[in-house]
């Protein structure tokens, strides 16, 4: 992916030191590039191989969104998400229609290949009227001005692209492993987009590693991607063809190709399903050093208002004595322990004291206002826990008790002290956030809010 390679960012000559947010932006920009100087060429309609690169362009850019739009801001990543989404959506038919014309329906009858030549005008004029919208321009232009003016934020790149390149790893030969013969096809088109992200990533990152590393490993991610799509093909051309009578030969033949094709596609997943198939990209990343320290800090709520009203509990404020002492706890938080993400409970009065330490992180934290983590029990929080993403090495959680003081009571050991509202639990372990067990952890400090 030589159009969208790491190289063009400033992360190729300091991917160490670049922060991520400014990388991802640069990365960005050129995806947004190849869209803005291939559609003009898709509305000419002159060669396919324009509207597929186009659409490249999208699907690399929604991958590398997925994998760390988190460092970017909530309102930019949502923005650039759901714009690229759209057009994904909108040049689809005519790519489908297109590989199929120029494929298998050269053997189709005259008026079958005239029904979708027709289908395919009428999906290309909805095409072309998006890419002369003004929301596609309005798009182009503010996508272009948010990641031009993106401020430098997040942790070094190169550690952004480990973490995400590695997790795509994890979950493509962890679905691979678990594939059967028997498997529903929705996992095998479920495991062609684990499939792609993967590759896309080790396409964007492949200028921060070993050339030759990396030579070795994309051909046998591209075969794996090949033989999954050619059984994707049974259902795209299912759907195309489903609304045609004179198409029915054609799709009982295709029907009757499944086995042969599942077959084909677990063939060219055998290399990922084989023990010890995640050895290679852990070496690419560095990840085979020690595993890496954990610090998860449990912050209880600040004292609440009990004054006998009828609010709902999840609506009760905290008290006057709570947004005392909840700055004092916020400012010790945020110069000892300030966390990479956050976990939520969406009550108010967790909320509210959440306040008063979000000044005093970056903008670009990512939050998360998670209604599990209201009320919940220890082993509620273990799982929420367990879903951080790899390159998170500091979490704080902000909830209530008794699920919090639990939780913190089976990780480790406490000193004995009541567990009050406003207290902060400090926990550290090594390994992976899905690796905490109980009495996995030890407590690095507790501390109590002092008494206004």
């Amino acid at each position: 992916m030589k159009n969208l390679g790491v190289s063009d960012t400033p992360a190729a000559n300091e991917p160490d030191r670049v922060p991520a947010a400014q990388a991802i932006a640069g990365l960005l920009c050129r995806g947004l590039s190849v869209i803005e100087k291939k559609a003009p060429l898709v509305l000419a309609d002159k060669n396919p191989a324009d509207l597929h690169k186009l659409r490249i362009a999208v699907r690399q850019s929604r991958a590398l969104l997925k994998a760390t739009g988190v460092y970017l801001p909530a309102k930019v990543a949502k923005h650039g998400k759901k714009e690229l989404r759209w057009l994904g959506k909108i040049t689809t038919p005519v790519r489908d229609l297109d590989v199929l014309l120029a494929g298998d329906a050269r053997q189709f009858s005259t008026d079958l290949q005239a029904a979708l030549q027709a289908e395919r005008q009428r999906e290309w004029t909805n095409l072309a009227a998006t890419l002369q919208s003004e929301r596609f321009t309005r798009f182009c232009k503010r996508w272009r001005a948010d990641l031009v003016e993106m401020e430098p934020a997040g942790p070094a790149f190169r550690r952004v692209a480990d973490a995400a390149l590695l997790a795509a790893a994890e979950r493509f030969v962890t679905d691979a492993q678990n594939l059967a013969p028997d498997s529903p096809p929705e996992m095998l088109h479920a495991l062609r987009k684990d499939g792609k992200q993967f590759r896309y990533l080790l396409e964007f990152f492949r200028n921060l590693y070993p050339s030759a590393a990396v030579k070795a490993l994309l051909p046998r991610l591209k075969r794996a991607q090949d033989g999954l799509g050619l059984y994707q093909d049974l259902t795209a051309h299912t759907g195309l063809l489903s609304g045609f009578e004179e198409a029915r030969p054609y799709l009982e033949a295709l029907a009757a190709e499944e086995p042969a094709r599942r077959v084909a596609a677990m063939a060219a997943l055998a290399p990922f399903r084989e023990a010890g198939s995640l050895m290679a990209y852990r070496e690419l990343t560095g990840r085979i050093a020690p595993p890496m320290q954990r610090t998860l800090v449990l912050w209880r709520h600040a004292k609440s208002d009990r004054d006998g009203t009828a609010l709902a509990d999840i609506e009760r404020p905290l008290a006057p004595r709570g947004h005392k002492v909840a700055p004092a706890m916020a400012a010790w938080i945020a110069k000892k322990w300030p966390a990479d993400a956050v976990i939520c409970s969406p009550a108010r009065r967790t909320v509210e004291t959440w306040g008063y330490l979000a000044p005093l992180l970056p903008e670009s934290l990512p939050v998360r206002f998670d209604a599990r983590a209201y009320l919940a029990e220890s082993s509620h929080y273990r799982a929420l826990i367990a879903e951080t993403s790899p390159d998170v090495a500091t979490l704080l959680v902000i909830g209530h008790n008794p699920g919090l003081e639990d939780l913190a009571a089976e990780l480790a050991t406490l000193p004995g002290e009541k567990f009050a509202t406003g207290t902060a639990a400090v926990l550290q372990f090594e390994g992976d956030w899905r690796d905490l067990t109980l009495g996995g952890a030890r407590l690095r400090t507790f501390r109590r809010p002092k008494r206004p």
